[in-house]
């Protein structure tokens, strides 16, 4: 326990830093001497804690909030500067190794930049970023949730030139043929009913949807997270709806159905 004198004390010891980061970092190494509840804190117990403030950055930006934005960017940066105080405590690295190591490696892959190096476009420049990456392919993507992943994979090999190649729109219409083709061989499979074969067709109707995504310059982990909100903004106005207008003696489901395409309509 600290009493009021002390905390004075370390909150000027945080005000005494000369610049912002130094700062921060000190507030977390007070948090973290002083604070139970962060003493208590490891690697592991911070992972979904880290996920949850990098997905309400991506609400901030959604959503074209400013100020939600500046709180979330805050807290993932709190975050990060965590994880560097429980490296350094188990003599991993220090935080100068940190920024020492991406500003490093952020000049290396930037040559265009720094070395003069002539680039065409963007795709060349992703190309030599793969390239000075010298990973195998789909190496590191396994922790990503799915739809980013096969965002990424389907990136990565479109950059060595196995792609649908943008045709007008062509392209889109093949790509939409490839997914229907998908569809009959998953229902080709259900008459069969093969749970394991079931399950490959639905990963690959999913790997199709997100390369249509793809090459409509959109997200499909983005698309499938607004769809989530629409239907749970739907669903709550529904069930509000339902709890006015329930009759015992219909049947509970078709009343759903029946207010949610209304709404449906509505919107």
């Amino acid at each position: 326990m600290i009493d009021s004198t002390d905390g004075e004390l370390l909150y000027q010891e945080i005000q005494n830093k000369q610049n912002h980061l130094e700062r921060l970092y000190t507030l977390v190494e007070i948090l973290r001497n002083h604070c139970e509840w962060d003493k208590k804190q490891t690697f592991e117990s911070l992972k979904d804690s880290l996920l949850e403030e990098a997905y309400e950055v991506i609400q901030g930006i959604e959503e074209q909030n400013v100020e939600i934005l500046k709180e979330e960017i805050g807290d993932l940066l709190f975050l990060t500067h965590f994880y560097i105080k429980l490296c350094e405590e188990k003599q991993y690295f220090s935080k100068e190794d940190v920024y020492d190591f991406v500003i490093n490696k952020l000049i290396e892959r930037h040559p265009h930049v720094f070395k003069n190096l002539r680039v065409k476009d963007t795709t060349e420049i992703l190309k030599n970023w793969e390239g000075f990456k010298k990973k195998s392919f789909g190496e590191n993507t396994e922790f990503l949730p799915a739809l980013m992943r096969a965002h990424k994979i389907q990136k990565k090999a479109s950059l060595e030139g196995f792609d649908w190649q943008p045709n007008e729109n062509h392209h889109i219409k093949e790509i939409l043929d490839q997914l229907k083709s998908e569809i009959l061989e998953l229902e080709k499979e259900l008459i069969q009913n093969n749970k394991d074969n079931i399950e490959m067709e639905i990963g690959d109707i999913l790997f199709s949807v997100v390369n249509l995504a793809r090459h409509l310059d959109l997200s499909a982990e983005q698309a499938l997270h607004k769809s989530i909100e629409k239907f749970i903004k739907r669903f709550n106005k529904v069930m509000e709806i339902y709890q006015k207008e329930k009759d015992d003696r219909l049947n509970k489901q078709s009343q759903l159905e029946e207010i949610y395409q209304r709404i449906k309509k509505e919107e």
